[in-house]
């Protein structure tokens, strides 16, 4: 099985003698990149987890030397998404361990400005083909959404993700709890 190349472009879609978009492997020099993007999108208080919360660059370079070793050892895929030298969006898959061995964890996100335009779509395919090239013991990936998320539900159940359950009140979003959808996709 192929690994990963660090930086190898996944996609690239161009408009003239400019690329409008590029996906790409995260590499240690994107760190600085990443802590912004998450930050930012923190800040908006959106559907992930962090609601407000700051990371150091520290915390990000930490996060980041795992999340390659992972990918050096077959254990995870990520995908960076570039609108010339600005991250517009992250999406990965994570194995699991033990005798959850064969399940891979995904998360998807996109910058505010950059949504419903298509990149998340382009960007769930992208990382999803790409998982499952990568990770040799990938047989289903799970997911968790907000229920308030419409928009993500839409897009996993086009790219043939099934709910297996909810849990009542698992997140909290802006200071609410909602319910916590939970999905999976069958890939070998």
């Amino acid at each position: 099985m192929k690994v990963i190349e660090a930086a190898k472009v996944i996609f690239s879609k161009r408009q003239g003698n400019q690329v409008d978009v590029l996906f790409r492997c995260p590499r240690a020099s994107d760190a600085s990149a990443m802590r912004g993007y998450i930050n930012t999108l923190s800040l908006e208080r959106t559907f992930i987890r962090q609601q407000g919360e700051q990371i150091s660059l520290e915390e990000e370079e930490k996060y980041l030397d795992s999340l390659l070793n992972k990918i050096s050892e077959q254990r995870a895929v990520q995908l960076l998404a570039f609108h010339r030298d600005h991250l517009i969006g992250i999406a990965g898959v994570e194995m699991q361990t033990k005798t959850e061995a064969h399940v891979g964890i995904l998360a998807i996100s996109v910058a505010k400005e950059w949504r419903r335009q298509g990149v998340g779509k382009l960007l769930m395919n992208a990382v999803l083909q790409e998982a499952v090239h990568s990770l040799p013991s990938l047989q289903i990936i799970t997911l968790s959404v907000h229920s308030t998320n419409s928009t993500a539900i839409q897009l996993y159940r086009k790219c043939d993700f099934h709910e297996w359950g909810r849990l009542p009140k698992g997140t909290k979003h802006q200071e609410e709890y909602v319910d916590l959808v939970h999905m999976y996709k069958t890939v070998r």
